[in-house]
């Protein structure tokens, strides 16, 4: 047991003593890089190698040494870098050297060296930022002027992206970016682009809200495409399910269609109207309207009697159940009326498998004419025990964990609520689809 000890001990030590060497080999060789850059005159990266040394060997007096040296020579490069850059007016370029020198003097200080700068440096840095800032905002202004609208508004994200805003220059951009998106909300509407003025006009909104002048515009905008571009829906009640009636739970179809309709078309997204479920009913009943006279023109006409763009039918196309068994145990048990006597039974751990199939069609009322067809399909899944005897289970004398092994009403709720998932699922992707497709035409 000692001997154990001593060589799990030594193994440590052993392991400790090899990461050691590693790190310090990795750290001299990360002086030696700095070394080649200064040789090299490249005293930027230099800078940055020493103080990656640093960070890991705090004490390296040569490293700080040679940093002090590096570092001041490479804030003397970058700074006749921004001043050749100041003279050819491309003071976004200033900018950026000045960023380097900025994060070179921070990296530089959080290792205990101070690097010198010119006493003029923030006056000369903030000048730089200024008129940087400045030449953004003129082109930008130019992009707007142009009716550029996707580029004056990145260039607007990079202002703010790249620079430190003081709190004017902040409210100078949130009201032109909010004049730019209402401009883009007019073309678009202009255009009939209603859904695209819709969300332009919205980010105008997010940006200064709803009180300010320009919002009052984006609401005004909102509504004008929402009047102009909304378009109704009217679900027929689903047909009939023609499949094999023993797996398929009774009143299948229409439990799928009062999902659909009763709770998730609800509360339906803008541009899209869903019709009253009520006068649905009342018109295929005044029309007569079932599932073998549900030609093309009659149910367009539906739509057109209830003021409906499209009409959406649907059936489902398939439906199974399928039990998989993954185990099957044999116990032993008593009788309740003789607790010296034995029987055994079997109980069964089994997968359930529910799947379904709906084809769907949206229909335009006016056009007569299928404008999408899809198939969308669902699975749900879960694993359940029973138990299995030949005989009437109430002779067992069970405890009540494995009497409901026994619960048929158990074991048909637990399968109900698979089916109810499954349709949840399925009214889920249906609303999916809808919405998709009707949004896609409205433009």
């Amino acid at each position: 047991m000692r001997l154990r000890k001593k060589r799990s001990i030594l193994l440590i030590f052993s392991l400790f003593f090899s990461f050691s060497l590693l790190s310090c080999v990795s750290v001299e060789k990360q002086f030696e890089k700095g070394l080649k850059m200064e040789q090299k005159g490249r005293f930027e990266e230099a800078a940055r190698y020493y103080i990656k040394v640093l960070k890991r060997e705090p004490s390296w007096e040569e490293a700080r040494e040679r940093l002090k040296d590096a570092g001041g020579r490479s804030v003397d490069v970058l700074l006749e870098q921004a001043h050749n850059h100041q003279s050819a007016r491309d003071y976004e370029r200033a900018a950026q050297v000045l960023f380097r020198v900025d994060d070179l003097a921070r990296s530089s200080q959080e290792v205990g060296v101070r690097l010198p700068l010119p006493q003029d440096y923030r006056d000369f840095r903030k000048e730089m930022m200024d008129k940087a800032v400045e030449t953004v905002f003129r082109r930008a202004h130019q992009a707007e002027k142009a009716g550029d609208w996707s580029h004056a508004v990145s260039e607007y994200e990079h202002l703010r992206q790249t620079y430190t805003l003081s709190s004017d220059q902040n409210q100078r951009v949130n009201q032109v970016v909010a004049r730019i998106y209402t401009q883009w909300a007019e073309q678009d509407y202009s255009q009939r682009h209603y859904k695209a003025a819709f969300d332009h006009a919205q980010k105008a909104l997010e940006i200064l809200g709803p009180e300010s002048d320009r919002g009052q515009d984006a609401l005004k905008i909102q509504k004008a495409a929402l009047d102009a571009g909304t378009r109704s829906v009217a679900v027929l009640p689903f047909e009939s399910y023609e499949g094999e009636k023993d797996e398929a739970p009774p009143e299948i179809g229409q439990e799928l269609f009062d999902i659909l309709v009763y709770e998730y078309l609800s509360d339906p997204v803008p541009f899209v109207a869903v019709a009253d479920v009520g006068r649905v009913h009342r018109e295929v009943r005044r029309l007569n309207l079932k599932d073998k006279s549900r030609t093309l023109g009659r149910i367009s006409q539906v739509g057109r009697s209830l003021g409906a763009d499209f009409v959406v039918t649907g059936r489902i196309d398939s439906y199974s159940r399928e039990e998989e068994i993954l185990d099957e145990t044999e116990r032993r048990v008593s009788l309740v009326k003789d607790s010296s006597s034995y029987t055994t039974y079997v109980e069964q751990r089994y997968r359930l498998e529910l799947s379904a199939r709906v084809e769907i069609h949206l229909i335009s009322s006016q056009r007569e004419r299928v404008m999408d067809e899809e198939t969308i399909t669902s699975e749900v899944s879960d694993e359940f025990r029973r138990g299995i005897y030949d005989g009437d289970p109430d002779v067992l004398d069970l405890s009540l964990s494995k009497q409901s092994l026994f619960d048929e009403d158990e074991l048909y709720r637990a399968e109900q609520e698979m089916v109810n998932r499954l349709l949840e699922e399925l009214a889920g992707r249906l609303t999916e689809n809808i919405y998709n497709e009707v949004l896609r035409l409205v433009g």
